[in-house]
């Protein structure tokens, strides 16, 4: 899980630095979990993709908050 963690660590880094491709990795490795968490109350694809769009956005104006070891979740 560590190893995860500095993955994900890099990738924010990355972005910060404007490496728009890292927030790409990002949403690879989250977009998965995020649509079937969103699919289990939804169960509309429309709003699961507009729900799934919208936190990715909001995730990436906050990146500058994020502390890393807290857990990009």
């Amino acid at each position: 899980m560590e190893g995860e963690n500095s993955d994900v660590e890099a990738l924010v880094r990355r972005v910060l630095k404007g490496d728009s491709g890292a927030f790409e990795g990002l949403i690879a490795r989250y977009q998965r979990t995020l649509w079937m968490l969103c699919a289990y109350s939804l169960h509309n694809r429309t709003e699961i993709a507009e729900t799934v769009d919208a936190a990715f956005i909001k995730a990436f104006f906050a990146l500058e908050s994020y502390e890393p070891g807290r857990g990009f979740e």
